[in-house]
């Protein structure tokens, strides 16, 4: 408000000044403008090539769980929860997180874990993979990525989740030798007199032990077992079956 006076000589001076803006509901002493500035958000698929391996036994569609959690507060915030796909030819099952939306440029950091969901004699991976999204803004209301990096302890790698299957997986192979010949799988020829020597061969393919193993065999008929030739503490019932128990087998 400037109020103008006249001396009544011609000459004019200003004789009040005062700055009072009016705006909806309010009186103001200052003019102000605020503006905000705000880019287009951007989705990002920033987490891709993500594998889930089964060490021990093929792994199923669904059947283990993994973890999206967003770095960037305080606390760290659970995002998204998802499950592995089926089984590709090469064994390994992917996991597809969905795009992630960013509204403004900066360095931003998420982890993908797995979570311990149950599945019995399993062992899971405790692998933290670190993803730093590096999110540009033009100035121009645009955002770009430009890099994308997933590291496991400071190290740049692919995320790959290994979990293993513990299991014992007994295999008995049974070969024979006549008087003292090479031993065999295939059927071969014996007349009376002759000694046949048989072998058990017991493995354990798997990679736990496996305890009180009881392994029985049963003398061909028409054959009678040679005193003292039975090795590892097997022993001999009435009905020609031998036996013996093993108290642990290591695995693989």
């Amino acid at each position: 408000t400037i109020k103008i006076v006249d001396d009544g000589k011609g000459k004019l001076s200003v004789a009040e000044e005062s700055t009072t803006l009016t705006a909806p509901n309010a009186t103001v002493e200052t003019a102000e403008f605020n503006n905000t500035y705000k880019p287009e958000p951007i989705e990002i698929d920033f987490i891709y090539n993500v594998n889930k391996i089964l060490e021990g036994r093929d792994i199923k569609a669904g059947e283990f769980e993994f973890e999206l959690y967003d770095l960037n507060g305080e606390t760290p915030e659970l995002l998204q929860t998802k499950t592995n796909e089926a089984p590709k030819v090469d064994g390994k099952a992917g996991i597809d997180f969905d795009p992630v939306t960013f509204e403004l440029g900066g360095t931003y950091k998420f982890k993908i874990v797995e979570k311990n969901n149950g599945v019995k004699a399993v062992d899971y991976s405790d692998a933290e993979y670190i993803y730093t999204v590096e999110i540009v803004d033009n100035g121009k209301a645009k955002l770009t990525v430009d890099s994308i990096k997933c590291t496991l302890d400071g190290v740049e790698k692919t995320a790959h989740f290994t979990n293993v299957y513990r299991h014992t997986d007994i295999e008995i192979a049974k070969t024979q030798a006549v008087n003292d010949g090479t031993a065999t799988k295939l059927k071969t020829e014996a007349k009376a007199g002759d000694i046949i020597t048989y072998f058990l061969t017991v493995t354990n393919n798997g990679n736990v032990p496996a305890y009180n193993l009881e392994i029985a065999d049963k003398v061909p008929a028409g054959l009678e077992v040679v005193k003292d030739s039975i090795t590892a503490d097997g022993v001999l019932s009435d009905d020609g079956t031998i036996k013996w128990t093993l108290d642990k087998l290591d695995g693989q």
